[in-house]
């Protein structure tokens, strides 16, 4: 569940990582990014977490803060409630779920506000619309991405979208996050076509995190970028099969590729 903040004081966030940058391993050794970047993006604030955890101040069964600035100076998407043990595909499951996001949400704010720089004069804009759902059905498709694939950087002909973005396994456990970067720096993964359709549905395409992934390679796809260039490979490749018999196997890469970087796709063939 998702919340989005106003008002942040992103300079107060960043000389405090300046001056306790030993709590925070993810930007050690990256710390010149945070004069450069056109949008800051931070993780940590363990102890604190942890701490208020054993308070009985916060429910949530992870062990850090990961926020995330908009286009919007000072506007911040906090992604650090945690809901496991429920089923995307039980309504009453899912109807716990939002109950249990909106009172993890509510804790939050009050930790935010006494516990993380820059947070002290924010205002909640709001909590997401619903809980966001990391994953649940997911199509069994021509070909199934694999963390390999992922990893290794494995280059497809029928390639329609790239993404950087690491395997995120979050714990559906509780506590602990597992995140395996691309070991160079720079460097992009490739996401064939074959992923978004299967062989027993002539006329069906998939898109976003429900496309045919291993548990591990749909941890590192599922994120708001790639799911919109997955989306927009879809829609070209629907209107292509449109123009034939309907079967979106038959569809030419070649020219869903070609469709794609016309209309502005980041696509390195």
């Amino acid at each position: 569940m998702n919340m989005k903040y106003l008002n942040v004081d992103t300079e107060a966030i960043k000389e405090h990582i300046r001056t306790h940058i030993a709590d925070f391993s993810r930007h050690q050794g990256n710390e010149e990014l945070m004069d450069t970047v056109s949008r800051f993006s931070f993780c940590g604030f363990q102890d604190e977490f942890r701490e208020a955890r054993e308070r009985g101040e916060l429910e949530i069964r992870r062990e850090d803060v990961l926020c995330f600035e908009t286009d919007r100076p000072g506007e911040y998407i906090v992604n650090t409630t945690r809901i496991i043990d429920h089923d995307a595909v039980n309504a009453a499951s899912l109807s716990d779920a939002e109950v249990t996001g909106r009172r993890q949400c509510r804790q939050l704010d009050r930790f935010l506000r006494r516990h993380v720089p820059g947070f002290q004069n924010a205002v909640l804009e709001f909590t997401g619309p619903r809980v966001g759902v990391r994953g649940s059905r997911q199509l069994s498709g021509k070909y199934t991405l694999t963390a390999e694939d992922i990893l290794e950087r494995r280059s497809f002909d029928s390639v329609i979208a790239h993404s950087a973005y690491p395997i995120d396994i979050h714990n559906p456990k509780g506590v602990g996050t597992d995140s395996r970067f691309l070991s160079e720096k720079g460097t992009y993964y490739s996401i064939p076509y074959e992923t978004l359709y299967c062989e027993e549905i002539k006329n069906l395409l998939a898109a976003g995190r429900c496309i045919s992934a291993s548990f591990e390679a749909q941890a590192a796809i599922r994120t708001t970028p790639t799911a919109g260039a997955l989306g927009h490979a879809a829609g070209v490749a629907a209107a292509l099969a449109a123009k034939g018999d309907g079967d979106v196997s038959k569809v030419s890469r070649n020219e869903l590729q070609k469709r794609l970087k016309e209309q502005g796709a980041y696509l390195v063939l």
